[in-house]
């Protein structure tokens, strides 16, 4: 298995550890896309996706997905050709598509990404610090 096709994998595994994940864009930034997920992004995260040399997006703010399957892909070949020829991605960009929850069905709908490169952390990040290790 290839390392993009390896790392899509740990990211869904992962996201499937969760009864849910919401998601939601951090950052676009330098050409990079940062998308933050967990079960209450109000007090934190535990695993941000970077999108690395991004060139095309076409993806909400916002969104939840069904954590007992995969949300995160490559684009297939038809999907690829329609979205190269109506928006012309640069060739040397992987196309991925996210799918969001109560979409799963349609196979034509997904949030797609066109980039480079793709990484991921996971840590719990707070974006206010704990009042106690109970908080954690």
């Amino acid at each position: 298995m290839d390392k993009l096709k390896q790392t899509i994998l740990e990211i869904n595994n992962f996201v499937k550890k969760d009864l849910w994940q919401d998601f939601k864009i951090l950052a676009f930034e330098y050409g990079s896309l940062k998308i933050i997920g967990g079960i209450d992004l109000s007090s934190n995260y535990t695993i941000e996706i970077t999108f690395i040399a991004t060139s095309f997006m076409e993806i909400n703010y916002t969104w939840m997905t069904d954590t007992s399957k995969d949300m995160l892909m490559l684009a297939s070949d038809e999907e690829n050709l329609y979205l190269n020829a109506k928006y012309q991605i640069e060739e040397g960009y992987t196309l991925f598509k996210i799918i969001p929850e109560y979409f799963e069905e349609q196979e034509d709908f997904g949030f797609f990404v066109a980039a480079k490169d793709i990484s991921f952390k996971t840590e719990k990040v707070y974006h206010f610090p704990p009042k106690s290790d109970t908080d954690l």
